[in-house]
């Protein structure tokens, strides 16, 4: 297993005086991270930083969880101009003339150092942020707060509604997006619409989590008003506050509006609770449900054709088994969604079509010999009825059904 002293000896073998190598050119920092009048140029080994990086991962797995090496990367990056001081940033200057790697003129304890260093940074920035996005036309009946699911009404004082979150929170308005003062536009939150988040150390878990409470709420709406948008409301964006009370602001829409406001019940609430956070899915089952809640929240603002292929995957990543996918997912349909009637017959022809678009057979849903036999034999659209059997499923993975089952 390596060690922090393992990356920190690459880190320094890294960089180099002069080429060959990838320029980066920066301010020398101090201690205190304020940044002197002197800049230099440094030309970077991507290979050792890439080595450095996947070592790191190693050490810290839990903290790099579903993070690219590449973000990784630029941590590592980010670091090392932030902390020439620890190699002795008088030796660094004077170098700049010669052609020389950097470990070369590190002072002898600068291994040790940067060691020390990196895992106070490392540990620092991968610390627990908040992440919230203000959500249109979505009105919880009760908050519900916990590190993977946050549901919460607009509130002056949104700190205080989550004071029982295991982090620090400075003092946030939760009556405006975004809940801090900001330079732009604030669009106030009304008694209609709520704020949804969770607790995560990188961006990619944080947009992983608010993937599947997108999922997750897509499955508890009622089944006629989930699929219907509207586009007219200006809420959007994700505020991230970081431990030390740094707060930041990303303009990207991360859930829909509705065409009508919703009202999510307690029972409602208790679902989506059941589906991030419950008890009654563990091991493999947790792993399985996680995924498909992604796919469902891709499929959920996809057109009808994407749609129907998203939910397709899902059904593979709550059931299918390599060597026996067909099988395995009729079967687990068969046992979790039982209340539908035929619906064995239903996901063969489901996955009939599926194959037919995916192996090239048909261009569209519409041109698969199975579409109008289906229309014809159940009087409803294929589409819809993939998605309220796939939400059958999903209720009875957690012991429950629907409110709105289809029968």
């Amino acid at each position: 297993m390596p060690a922090y002293r393992d990356i920190a000896e690459l880190l320094l073998r890294a960089y180099r005086t002069r080429r060959p190598g990838l320029s980066v050119k920066f301010m020398l920092a101090d201690a205190s991270d304020r940044r002197g009048s002197i800049g230099i140029e440094l030309f970077r080994d991507p290979i050792m930083l890439r080595r450095a990086s996947l070592m790191l991962v190693q050490i810290e797995p839990t903290l790099f969880e579903s993070e690219p090496i590449s973000s990784v990367v630029s941590l590592l990056e980010k670091f090392f101009t932030a902390s020439t001081y620890l190699i002795g940033n008088n030796q660094l200057f004077l170098a700049m003339k010669n052609d020389v790697v950097v470990a070369d003129i590190a002072a002898p304890d600068a291994v040790a150092r940067i060691a020390e260093g990196l895992l106070a940074y490392v540990h620092a920035e991968k610390a627990t942020h908040l992440h919230l996005a203000p959500v249109n036309r979505i009105a919880p009946e009760n908050d519900v707060v916990s590190p993977n699911l946050i549901i919460v009404r607009g509130h002056p004082q949104l700190e205080s509604v989550l004071s029982s979150l295991p982090t620090s929170l400075p003092a946030i308005q939760g009556d405006g997006s975004p809940p801090f003062e900001f330079p732009g536009r604030i669009n106030m939150l009304g008694k209609s619409d709520c704020w949804i988040g969770c607790l995560a150390s990188s961006e990619n878990a944080a947009l992983s989590k608010l993937r599947r409470i997108q999922g997750a709420l897509c499955s508890v709406l009622p089944l006629g008003e989930s699929m219907l948008f509207s586009g007219d409301l200006p809420l959007c964006g994700k505020t991230t506050i970081r431990s030390d009370g740094e707060m930041t602001f990303n303009t990207s829409r991360l859930f829909p509006t509705l065409l009508n406001p919703q009202t999510i019940s307690c029972s409602m609430l208790n679902d989506m609770s059941d589906l991030i956070d419950g008890r009654v899915l563990i091991g493999e089952s947790r792993r399985r449900v996680d995924i498909a809640l992604e796919f469902v929240a891709t499929s959920w603002i996809s057109s009808s054709r994407m749609r129907f292929f998203n939910n397709a995957i899902t059904f593979d990543a709550l059931f299918g088994v390599q060597g026996k996918v067909r099988q395995s997912i009729v079967a687990g349909v068969t046992r979790y969604a039982s209340a539908i009637s035929k619906v064995s017959v239903r996901i063969e022809l489901l996955l009939r079509m599926r194959n037919a678009l995916l192996h090239g057979e048909a261009a569209n849903i519409e041109e698969t010999p199975q579409y109008r036999g289906y229309y014809e034999e159940f009087d409803v659209d294929p589409v819809s009825d993939q998605w309220s059997i796939l939400r059958t499923c999903l209720f009875g993975l957690i012991g429950k059904s629907p409110n709105d089952p289809l029968q």
